[in-house]
């Protein structure tokens, strides 16, 4: 057992195990979540308190779909990574029984979750022109940068 727990301990050393970071999930602590409307184009920069950044471009905004390019980077001295995603609002409206309000169902294909890297937040749509980006101000820094943002590295 012990040989295992050696043979465990030498493998992991040097490696660093990834965690997602949730920036729009609230805690106990957290006041508010804010909202950060986005002009399609426009360029999220988060960086996070432990130094990791990201910057988030919706570059397609389809009725209730957005398509977006993503940059992160783990730390000042990490390799930049780079990928795309896609985002979804599909619900099922409900008037309350007491007709007050409407309830809301997520249905299959529902995907607000956007993921650069470790970092995963929260969006939903606007308009064919912007969409909402949330988060959490104690989780992250949140700025809305112009759409030439993007080609600089996080």
């Amino acid at each position: 057992m012990k040989l295992l727990f050696a043979v465990l301990i030498v493998a992991l050393s040097g490696r660093v195990i990834s965690q997602d970071h949730d920036v729009a999930k609230m805690t106990v602590n957290d006041t508010a979540r804010e909202s950060l409307k986005v002009p399609l184009n426009g360029v999220v920069h988060v960086v996070l308190p432990s130094g990791q950044s990201a910057l988030i471009q919706f570059t397609k905004l389809d009725g209730a779909s957005a398509e977006y390019r993503w940059k992160y980077r783990r730390s000042s001295e990490a390799q930049v990574q780079a990928g795309t995603g896609r985002v979804v609002e599909k619900y099922l409206e409900n008037p309350a029984a007491d007709g007050s309000s409407t309830q809301v169902k997520p249905l299959p294909g529902h995907n607000v979750v956007v993921r650069a890297g470790e970092i995963l937040a929260e969006w939903s749509k606007g308009s064919d022109g912007y969409c909402y980006f949330y988060f959490s101000p104690s989780r992250a820094q949140v700025t809305l940068l112009d759409a030439n943002a993007f080609q600089v590295d996080p």
